[in-house]
């Protein structure tokens, strides 16, 4: 789509351009014209105009003083000229002021077509750079957007060792990720390990206050120096300085103080308690293997207070292996929490943390400790026919990703665990009644039909996971409630009624007769023809024939 715009004080001039070829065949599908110059500016303001055709001699301001105007606020406009002069010094001056071409008065036809069919042919030249250069714009803005994304997955790729450490491969991904670093480039890595939340927060809450880690560490840890801050697959958090200077000119010392007012900021400000581990520089190649000498200095450090650590790999960590016995009966553990005694179990808990205090506990404690009271959740859970995120705070899975790491740590992560664990024992309990009381209420109301997946669909649960919990909750299988409430209305049939056997089996929704018949005698201990003999005689005897 082109917009056209003819300026011409001439108002003839204006009418013998409308009529003079047929502008829609040129691609033009909009033409305003102008008396002036004024009237001109203020259409180009309010409409979108690709090529004027104007005349130079006007009144007022002129046809190159316009084009002037045009220069600034239209740029992309192609302009043709008008004039009634064949001087040069016209055309000159109309080419030197941005004029794409110009005409001369009258204008001839075919020539104003040919002229018409280039300026055209420009307009959609101009409007296809535009659009390449709005998609440059766009793609840019959307690659700057993602940059710290590729940078991130870049790093995380290398300390995965997904990426070969060989040089062309490092070339070829520092070249597309755009990163300032070379194979020779010292690195010097920063672990970021929060000690504890000083707040319970959501998981989402967590990953929020993560990101805000991440940006500070950006501003207070990295200083002057090229680096990175990003997490690594297992939600590590960790600052990548990038150095040029000589081993012996690194500022370990502002490292250190850069580390330490940042632990301050984060307890100030972001609720929580850090500890920042300094690895020693390395290049690229070797970067993995660094942070895992972080991991492990991490892995040791189970006090829960904040600390700032220059790592020396050298240094070597004591190998010897202690034996340890966790302080738990967990029989009666189960009994507790299988019985609610929320106070008790309560107890318990913290007389064991009381304990471990009180010994001399490492990080394979820690360890063994938490997987053993999430073991104890699992068991809990498997026992009473539940899913397992049912006991887990917030119904969280995967806890395993960012374990305790301190007895702090772990005192907090257990007391929420337990806490959370207790609490849905007790809506369980309550929410288990309404439902088993809802399926018997519905068992009455389908006898004839009733299935347990007719039930499953109307509670909208799972068929086997509703058939654990009925039997858990009422002592017998959904299938044996249903043939006990059959038998109990076949009874009634049988005593109250003189409908036939064969009609109260068909009711009752049995197909087969002799089912119908070895059930009622499996419940009742005789045949439903022994049943109504024995009994419906006492019944009539009793008086009760006024109901038939």
């Amino acid at each position: 789509m082109i917009n056209l715009l003819i300026v011409d004080d001439e108002e003839y001039t204006v009418r013998a351009l409308y009529k003079a070829i047929d502008w829609g065949a040129e691609g033009i599908t909009t033409i305003y014209d102008a008396a002036d110059s004024d009237e001109a500016m203020s259409i180009i303001q309010q409409h979108k105009v690709d090529l004027m055709i104007c005349d130079i001699e006007m009144p007022g301001m002129n046809g190159l003083e316009l084009q002037e105007w045009v220069n600034v606020f239209a740029p992309s406009m192609v302009t043709v000229f008008l004039t009634g002069h064949a001087d040069f010094t016209y055309a000159q001056r109309a080419i030197q002021q941005g004029g794409f071409d110009y005409l001369l008065k009258p204008v001839k036809r075919d020539h104003l077509r040919k002229v018409v069919e280039k300026a055209v042919s420009q307009v959609k030249q101009e409007k296809e750079w535009q659009h390449y250069n709005e998609n440059v714009q766009k793609y840019t803005t959307i690659w700057e957007k993602q940059k710290p994304v590729i940078i991130e997955r870049f790093w995380q790729d290398v300390l995965d060792e997904r990426i070969r450490m060989n040089a062309y491969e490092l070339e070829q991904s520092l070249v597309a990720s755009e990163l300032a670093l070379t194979t020779t480039t010292l690195i010097v890595p920063i672990l970021i390990s929060v000690e504890r939340w000083d707040k319970e927060f959501t998981l989402r809450d967590e990953e929020i206050m993560n990101y805000a880690l991440r940006n500070v560490a950006s501003e207070m840890l990295l200083g002057g120096h090229a680096g990175t801050v990003i997490q690594d697959r297992s939600g590590l958090n960790l600052a990548l300085c990038y150095v040029n200077e000589n081993l012996e000119a690194l500022p370990w010392q502002d490292w250190e103080k850069a580390c330490t007012e940042y632990a301050h900021a984060c307890a100030r400000y972001l609720y929580c308690t850090v500890s920042c581990f300094i690895g020693k520089p390395t290049v690229l190649t070797h970067i993995s293997q660094t942070v895992y000498e972080l991991i492990d200095t991490e892995h040791e450090h189970v006090s829960g207070h904040s600390i700032i650590r220059l790592v020396d790999s050298e240094v070597q960590k004591p190998t010897n292996v202690r034996q340890f016995t966790i302080p738990v009966a967990w029989e009666e553990w189960i009994k507790l929490f299988e019985s609610g005694k929320r106070t008790e179990l309560t107890t318990r808990l913290q007389a064991l943390f009381v304990e471990l205090r009180e010994s001399d506990v490492d990080a394979e404690i820690i360890s063994a400790v938490y997987h053993s009271l999430l073991n104890f959740i699992y068991h809990a859970a498997h026992k009473k026919g539940w899913p397992v995120k049912m006991l887990l705070p917030g119904g969280r899975r995967g806890e395993e990703k960012n374990p305790p790491r301190s007895l702090n740590q772990l005192q907090t992560w257990a007391e929420r665990l337990f806490s959370a664990a207790m609490k849905q024992m007790a809506e369980s309990g309550v929410e288990n009644l309404a439902l088993i009381e809802t399926i018997k209420a519905y068992i009455q109301e389908d006898l004839n039909g009733v299935t347990r997946e007719r039930i499953a669909a109307y509670v909208h649960l799972n068929a086997a996971y509703l058939s654990r919990i009925f039997k858990k909750e009422t002592g017998q299988s959904m299938m044996d409630y249903i043939i006990a409430e059959k038998m109990k209305q076949a009874k009634v049939l049988l005593i109250e009624s003189r409908t036939r056997i064969s009609d109260i089996c068909e009711q009752l929704g049995y197909e087969n007769f002799s089912h119908f018949s070895k059930m009622f005698k499996r419940v009742a201990g005789m045949t439903p023809q022994e049943y109504r003999k024995s009994y419906q005689s006492l019944y009539l005897d009793s008086g009760s024939s006024s109901h038939f």
